[in-house]
């Protein structure tokens, strides 16, 4: 066993080396929060073709039930509606991203909708807490104090620069 030999039993060893790299790769691969379907499908379909460029085989049911079993939690409910409805060895990844994609897109105009609907009001009242009385608690609510609370409500407008107007943030859910 010469040069020859010696040289193909180590390109042999790289190409072992290599393909359980990617193996790895395949079974710890996760999607990620801020990554789309397209984008994950396209990470785990490079990983398969390298994989298969080194001899092994994968059936499309494994690389379906990978995908299903790493995706994120937001798509928790559609895959347990896809494992119920449907037999895993006969889904195709073509089928599977179509109702991914379809469920996301959904999520993402649901996400847009709700962020156009949320209008927020700004209300400057022109006299701040004029009428508020003693810790903000409304007319009459502590009559026995009473001095005390006209003389912290005056010293409260003098030291307040805005001359009593104060800013109030509101949302309002439009449906």
């Amino acid at each position: 066993m010469g040069y020859l030999g010696s040289t193909f039993g180590g390109a042999k060893k790289v190409k072992e080396v290599r393909l359980q790299t990617f193996k790895r790769q395949y079974d710890l691969i996760q999607m990620e929060e801020i990554e789309t379907i397209g984008d994950y499908f396209t990470k785990v379909t490079k990983l398969v073709n390298q994989i298969k460029n080194y001899g092994e085989v994968i059936e499309t049911k494994f690389v379906v039930s990978k995908i299903l079993r790493s995706l994120t939690p937001r798509f928790d409910h559609v895959v347990a509606a896809i494992e119920e409805s449907k037999r895993m060895s006969e889904i195709s990844k073509e089928e599977l991203l179509g109702s991914l994609e379809s469920h996301e897109q959904r999520m993402n105009e649901r996400k847009a909708a709700k962020g156009k609907s949320e209008v927020a009001l700004q209300v400057q009242s022109s006299r701040g807490k004029r009428g508020r009385g003693y810790d903000n608690r409304g007319r009459g609510s502590n009559n026995n104090n009473e001095k005390e609370s006209q003389a912290e409500s005056s010293n409260s407008q003098k030291s307040n620069n805005n001359h009593g107007s104060s800013q109030v943030d509101i949302t309002i859910e439009v449906e």
